[in-house]
């Protein structure tokens, strides 16, 4: 699986499109960060991330509530870096938080412990 793109997902409060990737953790715009409120960690000394665009600075916050789909999810660590410009990758920290995943056709299959089940499942692909 590479990128799985355009998932409706709510970001704390805000719904916001996002990519499902095997990446290591959740990463999020500046922009997205800052409208969801979330409380961005500001270290002295950001944390490094490589990406396909090269090294980037980042820093730390974490989601009070992530949905993606019909799986919800609380407390998601994250980085947020403005260098990620308008994209939103939801991670494999959210991934394997599932009680499994697979990739049928492109798409991805998630399957939730019980109690990640959302109740309402108003946020699709």
């Amino acid at each position: 699986m590479g990128v799985i793109p355009n998932w409706e997902s709510q970001i704390g409060s805000i719904n916001q499109k996002t990519n499902l990737s095997r990446r290591i953790i959740t990463a999020l715009s500046s922009e997205t960060a800052a409208t969801a409120r979330l409380a961005v960690r500001v270290a002295p000394f950001p944390i490094l991330i490589r990406t396909a665009n090269g090294t980037v600075p980042a820093q730390t916050a974490v989601v009070p509530t992530v949905r993606v789909g019909n799986v919800v999810t609380h407390d998601l660590p994250v980085v947020v870096s403005p260098a990620f410009g308008d994209m939103n990758v939801v991670g494999m920290n959210f991934l394997s938080r599932l009680k499994g995943w697979r990739v049928e056709d492109g798409a991805l299959i998630p399957t939730p412990h019980r109690s990640q089940r959302a109740s309402q499942t108003g946020v699709t692909r």
